[in-house]
């Protein structure tokens, strides 16, 4: 019983109303009210309030320079040839990670120069969800909260008794694509899995890191000491 309970409470923080995949603004796309182009404040904040316990216990970040930063650190590396620059270079925090016995959540971010020098932007968000001993009714109950907000799964495997039920959920637009799938096994005590991700489309993350990249190298190369040729 305490695993349908947990059950019960869990999925009505995972999914919030939203309209359904027939919609084409990928910005009104979210998992647990997380949405793309959301900064790291953003998400972390909506991560301690829904989870303060695991967030706090559980929770990694992973950090990287930031355009500035590494501007900064290329210059003093090519201008000293030190392989280990000294200083303190700016650094984003390019990615957070939840971890715990029953559930996994991970959200990865880019800069965005477009808007500003440090601007991080969620770009990819993948959440996963166990609940063991919940049973056929309780799996029921979480498909009718999926068909809620996602409308009719776009394929679905057929029940098979003593096997596993998993519908699927997904759509693809220009600049991103979300998907959620549902598992029920039996012959794993009655074990559910829910699997969603929410990610930016390829070729916008591959812009990103592009401008990122074109404006770094411009910026150290006006910062470098200009080369004389002595003419000889």
């Amino acid at each position: 019983m305490r695993w349908i309970k947990f059950l019960i409470l869990v999925p009505c923080t995972i999914l919030l109303a939203t309209k359904s995949f027939a919609q084409t603004d990928p910005t009104n796309f979210d998992i647990t009210g997380i949405k793309l182009g959301m900064t790291p404040e953003q998400v972390e904040k909506i991560l301690l309030t829904k989870y303060p316990n695991r967030f706090t216990e559980h929770s990694t970040k992973s950090e990287g320079y930031c355009a500035d930063g590494l501007i900064a650190y290329r210059v003093q590396n090519q201008s000293t040839r030190t392989r280990q620059p000294v200083g303190n270079f700016k650094k984003c925090v390019w990615g957070i990670t939840v971890v715990g016995a029953d559930y996994f959540i991970k959200a990865d971010f880019l800069e965005d120069l477009t808007t500003s020098i440090g601007a991080m932007r969620l770009t990819e968000l993948s959440l996963q969800q166990y609940f063991r001993g919940a049973g056929k009714s309780a799996f029921a109950s979480l498909k009718q909260q999926l068909l809620s907000k996602y409308g009719k799964p776009s394929s679905e495997s057929p029940e098979v008794p003593d096997s596993y039920y998993s519908p699927v959920w997904g759509q693809q637009l220009k600049t991103a694509w979300i998907s959620a799938k549902l598992e029920y096994h039996p012959y794993k005590g009655n074990e559910i899995s829910l699997m969603l991700n929410l990610y930016s489309a390829n070729d916008y993350k591959n812009n990103l890191t592009k401008i990122r990249d074109q404006y770094v190298e411009s910026e150290v190369q006006k910062a470098l000491p200009v080369r004389v040729n002595p003419g000889f």
